[in-house]
């Protein structure tokens, strides 16, 4: 019963070290350049690629003519990664973008990053460039 209280202590730290890493590894695992692919409609020539950069997104939109490659537009914004319940959330806080919101991460690897949200029922997948 003395070691009651140390137990609890012991298993709270342990609990919030495995969160704040766990939480380190998604932001290291997201920086860097996305390519988000257009699932519906491969063939539009139309790509936009996303970089995240230690708290900072740059989003470019851009269009292919032949061989030929043209941006057409251009965002940016802040984001912050959430961890909470098991659920990994990365949240665009800032943007000049339609981007702005929590995003839930279903699947964040070495090659694939896939986000979504259920209040526009958006749902992007990427590869890792």
């Amino acid at each position: 019963m003395k070691n009651r209280p140390l137990l609890i202590i012991l298993f709270s730290v342990i609990l919030l070290l495995s969160v704040s890493s766990c939480k380190k590894n998604i932001e290291d695992k997201i920086n860097g350049t996305w390519i988000k692919a257009n699932v519906e409609d491969i063939d539009s020539g139309e790509f936009d690629k996303w970089r995240f950069d230690d708290g900072y997104i740059y989003i470019v939109h851009y269009k292919t003519t032949g061989s030929h490659i043209d941006t057409i537009s251009y965002s940016f914004g802040e984001y912050v990664i959430k961890t909470t319940h098991f659920k990994r959330i990365l949240s665009v806080t800032k943007s000049s973008g339609p981007i702005v919101g929590d995003w839930r991460i279903d699947k964040l690897n070495k090659k694939y990053l896939i986000i979504y949200r259920d209040i526009y029922i958006d749902y992007l997948e990427f590869t890792k460039e």
